[in-house]
């Protein structure tokens, strides 16, 4: 359940990054940024 909470998280900020004209990259290379930072344990 966490997860799903931490996922939800992590779109609503983006959406506000995206709202507030901050990110000027879409959503996809955010998250693809964030899972190169990650060990690869953290993810699948």
């Amino acid at each position: 359940m966490q997860e799903q909470e931490d996922t939800q998280l992590l779109r609503a900020l983006i959406e506000e990054g995206r709202a507030s004209g901050v990110l000027d990259i879409e959503p996809e290379e955010i998250i693809e940024q964030i899972l190169i930072q990650l060990p690869a344990s953290d993810h699948p």
